[in-house]
């Protein structure tokens, strides 16, 4: 009873722009909400537009996109951002921008071949496909597309670890002016 009321306040928040701490708090307390535990205060203030990524001082994560059901992130531009900072940053958004792109293409032609599939398996009494049959359906588009899945994969993973290097070299860089600092 009373976590449905919790439950109400995750879903606004999952509407909303919100900073990557808060987010991290907001799957905290949903973690704590879906093990029948009990938190009554609200850990996190939603925004109601997507923030200036100038203006604010942390990465926020937005709603889910509607065609990729992937979370945008506004990437937070530090005012003495050095240039190898603003490389992995603009990495990582084309980065976010490919899977973007790619998971879009790939709903909507799942969802195309879906409703196909819908269509001519529908029974003469009009009633749903069962069960079974959609399985067969997710079978089949599974492995005609493993091949694009598989180089996915690889690309993700290529993608990645450059962005991990990226990131290697920002804190090894960073860790390097502090010590220089501190002489």
């Amino acid at each position: 009873r009373l976590n449905n009321l919790h439950f109400s306040s995750v879903r606004i928040s999952c509407f909303s722009y919100f900073s990557k701490t808060n987010y991290k708090l907001h799957l905290f307390v949903y973690n704590l909400l879906t093990g029948e535990m009990r938190v009554t205060a609200k850990l996190w203030r939603p925004l109601s537009s997507k923030p200036n990524p100038m203006s604010i001082t942390s990465d926020y994560i937005g709603p889910p996109d509607k065609e990729s059901n992937l979370r945008p992130y506004v990437r937070h531009i530090p005012p003495n951002e050095t240039s190898l900072e603003k490389r992995l940053r603009e990495s990582r958004i084309m980065v976010e921008e490919w899977n973007h792109e790619f998971w879009s293409r790939h709903n909507k032609r799942f969802y195309e071949e879906k409703e196909e599939f819908l269509k001519l398996h529908k029974t003469a009494d009009d009633s749903e496909v069962s069960a079974d049959k959609l399985s067969e359906f997710y079978k089949s588009f599974l492995d005609k597309n493993h091949k694009i899945h598989l180089l996915y994969n690889i690309s993700w993973y290529c993608k990645n670890f450059d962005l991990l290097i990226l990131a290697t070299q920002v804190n090894i860089h960073n860790f390097l002016l502090k010590l220089k600092k501190k002489r």
